[in-house]
């Protein structure tokens, strides 16, 4: 659970436009204020104030330190992912993130579900999720302090799941590889496509797409020519917009049908590919 005293709510919003490195020379003269919790939101809230504008504008909105900050979506991609997702989806009851991190993906896409689970490894990350989602109006959310694996085992069928593996190995340092990323996803492939309707995937940008296409695709396309054509999935964009926010996000985003063949129309004037640029 995610607690501010008023002493240093106040801290927060008398210094939120200040320098926080001069905030944390200077000190505060009372034992009142959680200094450390303090710098960390007003340091939040101003890298928020660009990348996450919709956010900045709730007072009550906790941030996390400031490398997740650096590492979660802007706004801005997250808003594109949820367009994306409403092209593809043609039913969006319920969802799942399996790698829910700060939440920017999630909060997004879940407006448009009826009911999304948030899944995180991490307990101060789903403990930020649990405060800021109501903040966020998101009243329908669960939160999931538990491996992705465990909960994908039990987890009923969903009409989207969300991944976002994390891009680092336990050095930190950056991998390419979908097999080197974590969750791997290709472990998960199987049950993946049991249980997703649509499985949305973002991924590094330096991926050789053409082998995700492959290695993540074979569990249901059972030739080349099916493959080739399953590989209209791969959103490679080339539009101007899509080529701002690569560069912005520095990802690629990869999805691919599940088993359950009803998402994939036959009526060509609702088939979610068309009008997408490949």
């Amino acid at each position: 659970m995610i607690t501010l005293n008023d002493a240093t709510w106040r801290f927060i919003r008398d210094h939120r436009t200040d320098d926080v490195r001069q905030l944390a020379l200077m000190g505060v003269k009372t034992s009142e204020i959680d200094l450390p919790l303090a710098l960390q939101q007003i340091q939040g809230w101003q890298t928020a104030r660009t990348k996450l504008p919709s956010w900045a504008a709730k007072e009550e909105i906790v941030y996390p330190p400031h490398l997740n900050m650096e590492q979660c979506s802007s706004e801005t991609t997250a808003e594109y992912k949820r367009d994306l997702v409403k092209r593809l989806c043609m039913v969006r009851k319920t969802m799942a993130d399996l790698t829910g991190g700060m939440g920017i993906d999630f909060s997004t896409l879940a407006q448009d579900f009826d009911k999304a689970v948030y899944v995180e490894r991490n307990p101060t990350l789903c403990a930020l999720m649990a405060h800021n989602g109501p903040v966020l109006g998101l009243n329908h959310v669960e939160v999931r302090n538990e491996d992705c694996a465990d909960v994908l085992a039990m987890l009923p069928q969903q009409d989207l799941i969300f991944m976002d593996p994390a891009r680092r190995d336990h050095h930190g340092g950056r991998v390419f590889q979908l097999q080197d990323c974590q969750p791997d996803v290709l472990s998960l492939r199987e049950k993946l496509l049991r249980k997703a309707r649509v499985i949305l995937l973002k991924l590094s940008p330096m991926l050789d797409w053409h082998a995700a296409v492959l290695r993540t695709g074979s569990a249901y396309c059972r030739n080349r020519q099916r493959m080739q054509r399953t590989a209209t999935g791969l959103l490679v964009r080339t539009d101007r917009r899509w080529k701002r926010l690569l560069r912005e996000q520095r990802a690629t985003v990869l999805f691919s049908y599940g088993n359950d063949s009803q998402h994939r129309s036959k009526d060509k004037s609702r088939n979610p590919h068309r009008g997408l640029s490949l």
